[in-house]
Order: structure tokens, then sequence, then C-alpha cells
């Protein structure tokens, strides 16, 4: 996608403007009945995105102008990549004893961004972003029935 506007620096430059956003996302799920009261239940999730963001100065005929001197214009020209994947496990274990419920679950979550930014002053810049997150192996959860009158 993408469009051209006026240049609010100059009437007789246009900012062309693009958009790329390719993505996908997929979620599975399973759940299972054992043996004895207890359940589980099973989730994977996977993201993955891609967006490329890219501004020109451009003249009347549509092409791309490079410029050093106003240094000010020389900034109106530059790209942005962005990627991130994520994804997300997550097993739940449930036992009912009575009128109560016992879960166990465990979670994982890994997250990984690329950020990168170009211009026509030769200006590179990349950032990283990585986020594990390993949480208990056992976290407890107990339910307790709530009888109202």
């Amino acid at each position: 996608m993408g469009y051209r506007v006026a240049d609010i620096d100059s009437a007789s430059l246009k900012n062309a403007l693009s958009l790329k956003n390719p993505n996908t996302y997929h979620n599975i799920n399973w759940r299972q009945n054992l043996s004895n009261g207890w359940k589980l239940f099973t989730s994977l999730s996977f993201n993955a995105n891609k967006t490329e963001f890219g501004q020109q100065l451009q003249n009347d005929a549509h092409q791309k102008l490079i410029f050093q001197n106003p240094a000010g214009y020389a900034f109106k020209n530059f790209d942005i990549i962005s990627r991130q994947f994520f994804t997300q496990a997550r097993v739940v274990v449930d036992k009912k004893l009575g009128g109560l419920s016992f879960s166990f679950w465990r979670r994982l979550f890994y997250s990984n961004e690329n950020r990168y930014l170009r211009n026509t002053m030769a200006l590179h810049t990349k950032a990283l972003f990585k986020i594990i997150c390993w949480p208990i192996l056992l976290k407890p959860t107990f339910t307790f029935p709530i009888t109202l009158p």
C-alpha cells in the first residue's frame, strides 16, 4: 500500500509513503480427559510479522530525490523494517477432588524482534529485542466452589 501527499516544507515536492505488512498467526489446542479425574490441556501459538514502512521525497515525475543540503530534507528519505517472531506454549493439568479443583501449569514464551532504520545520510541503526520467559515449573491453583443461598 502506498500514497503520495504534498510535502509540508515544499510546494513542488511530494512525500511518497509505502507500507508492506505480511504476517501469519497459528494456534493449536489439545484437550484430553485422563484417568481418575485428571484433565490435560495443551496449546501452542506462533506469530510472524514483518513490517516495511518507507518514505521518499519525490518530484512531480515521481522520481526519488536525494538531498544532502539543506540538512532538513536529507532525513525525509528513510525505511523502517521490523520483524517479529512470537511463540507461546502452555500445558495445564487439572484434578478435581470432591468440590475442589487443583491446576498445575507451565508456560513458555519466546519473543524476538529486529528493527532497522535506513536513511540517505548513511545512518543505519539496528535494534534487537529478545525476551525469553521461563516461569516456575509448576504453579498450583486452587478453586473453591461458592454456594449462594
